[in-house]
């Protein structure tokens, strides 16, 4: 059983922010899985990452806005052995 991730009401939660190529879309996706999923494309990856730095704060204001909790974050990245 997992437990409930504790933290401060004015601490935000770290959501992994995930940048992959699509040779299917011929460009970079970009994803904050445990927030809103598949958000933003483009060229670069660093385009990219700074879209979805914004996409995450919209959402985050979104949220408060609503008075809604965020989502406790579950996706980790996972480290290969090397």
């Amino acid at each position: 059983m997992e437990k409930a991730i504790q933290r401060s009401k004015n601490e935000k939660p770290d959501y992994l922010k995930w940048v992959r190529w699509s040779d299917e879309d011929g460009c970079y996706i970009g994803s904050i899985p445990d927030l809103c999923g598949d958000c933003c494309h483009g060229d670069s990856q660093i385009e990219v990452f700074k879209q979805l730095l914004e996409i995450h704060d919209e959402w985050i204001s979104i949220f408060e806005a609503d008075s809604k909790p965020l989502p406790d974050p579950r996706t980790r990245p996972m480290m290969e052995p090397v």
